[in-house]
């Protein structure tokens, strides 16, 4: 219990130190809804047939909430929807790749990977943990990317899936995850 506590400590302390905390995105409504920037229909088809045994890693920026939930379980609770088995791991870009997370990556239970990366504050630290993740699959796993961006467009980060949301709105992501799974 001892360094459960030691954990949650140290991840607090990490999210108070990480710029997102000082620049989140509004979750005022926004015009333009979430949609499939760049398409693997590979990816996608794979994420779609998971089976039932196996999980799918969720892999979401600490954000500091003013709610008593985590900005991203909506997308969680999404795409546990279409498929029961989620793995929610937060990340601190300025920490990278963690082991806890290279674990998870290399659990043979992992069929799939959704990362998220939000285009406020830290993108670029942001966008390397999402590389850094994408290459600890050795491109044997099918992966996601959801790019949170108040403009429009938005970069692919060269990734082969990129499902685009203008904010991290629980509507929105909940729609980001419906697009992943088709429906």
């Amino acid at each position: 219990m001892g360094e459960k506590k030691y954990q949650a400590s140290l991840i607090s302390s990490m999210m108070q130190k990480t710029s997102l905390n000082a620049s989140p995105l509004p979750s005022s409504p926004s015009s333009q809804q979430p949609y499939i920037l760049q398409n693997d229909d590979d990816a996608l088809a794979a994420i779609r047939n998971i089976h039932p045994a196996k999980f799918i890693l969720l892999l979401a920026p600490a954000v500091k909430s003013n709610t008593n939930m985590d900005p991203f379980e909506p997308l969680g609770r999404g795409i546990e929807k279409h498929h029961s088995r989620i793995r929610h791991v937060p990340y601190v870009s300025s920490s990278g790749l963690t082991k806890t997370h290279q674990h998870f990556l290399a659990t043979p239970d992992t069929a799939a990977v959704v990362v998220v990366v939000v285009g406020s504050g830290n993108v670029d630290e942001q966008e390397s943990f999402a590389r850094k993740a994408w290459e600890g699959t050795h491109d044997s796993l099918p992966m996601v990317l959801v790019s949170i961006s108040k403009g429009e467009g938005g970069s692919t980060y060269g990734f082969k899936t990129v499902v685009r949301c203008a904010s991290y709105r629980p509507d929105d992501l909940r729609e980001a995850a419906d697009l992943i799974f088709g429906s």
